[in-house]
């Protein structure tokens, strides 16, 4: 799978970003299409939004939805690499 230069810098600048402009659900698809080019940046950016918006109690969501997006994003590359290839 070719993935231009622009979009492989662009993609993790811009979900890095949405963090802390945009709306939780922009986030996560931000987050996923991120993960799309680098598998572990969702688990990331989930983390680093835990780290951010963390109330102190109760369930981790950033860290769980990251992981979540992660393994998604890690089985669609393998599976267009598969298909592709």
């Amino acid at each position: 799978m070719k993935i231009p230069p622009y979009v492989r810098a662009g993609t993790p600048i811009v979900a890095f970003l949405s963090l802390f402009w945009l709306p939780w659900v922009v986030s996560c698809v931000c987050m996923f299409l991120a993960g799309l080019v680098f598998p572990a940046l969702a688990l990331a950016l989930g983390v680093f939004a835990d780290i951010l918006y963390y109330p102190g109690t109760g369930i981790p969501w950033g860290s769980i939805i990251g992981l979540i997006l992660a393994l998604a994003s890690a089985l669609v590359r393998h599976f267009v690499k598969t298909r592709i290839m």
